[in-house]
């Protein structure tokens, strides 16, 4: 090896190394949570539970006192959302405090793995929220698809 081909090898067992801890921890995430409250005098609420094996959720509001509750196959719909996951952004966005009491919307987000990760009211922080844009996007089109259920 040459004096010239040792910072290439370098760089590329180091990208190497680290897209394995990347999709290592990815592989681990067991849980994906959802939470989304509404203040006010209708209020209401959304969460979701995202498994490898199924989505479950419950619907309602202060209003009516509904609820709603299933469960749903999660089959091809967890293998896209942990596509989206980057826990090093997602620990990066900072939480705010609750709106829910003035008539705000608090959204929580959590993912588990071997500890948990968790996000309230992330979209505050506009620097860093915008690195986990996709997952965001991606909970959104799960809690869209399950508000049509």
């Amino acid at each position: 090896m040459t004096k010239t081909n040792a910072p290439i090898i370098f760089i590329l067992l180091f990208t190497s190394c680290q897209t394995y801890v990347k999709q290592n921890i990815v592989n681990n995430i067991v849980r994906v949570s959802y939470n989304s409250v509404n203040g006010g005098k209708i209020g209401g609420y959304v969460s979701f539970i995202v498994t490898k094996d199924s989505i479950v959720y419950s619907l309602g509001d202060n209003k009516t006192a509904k609820k709603y509750n299933a469960a749903l196959s999660s089959k091809g719909i967890w293998d896209s959302l942990r596509s989206y996951i980057n826990l090093v952004y997602f620990d990066k966005v900072k939480s705010d405090p609750g709106h829910r009491a003035y008539d705000g919307t608090d959204i929580t987000i959590s993912i588990i793995d071997s500890k948990t990760h968790t996000i309230i009211n992330g979209e505050d922080d506009t620097i860093n929220y915008k690195m986990i844009t996709p997952l965001i996007n991606n909970l959104n089109e799960i809690r869209e698809y399950i508000s049509k259920k």
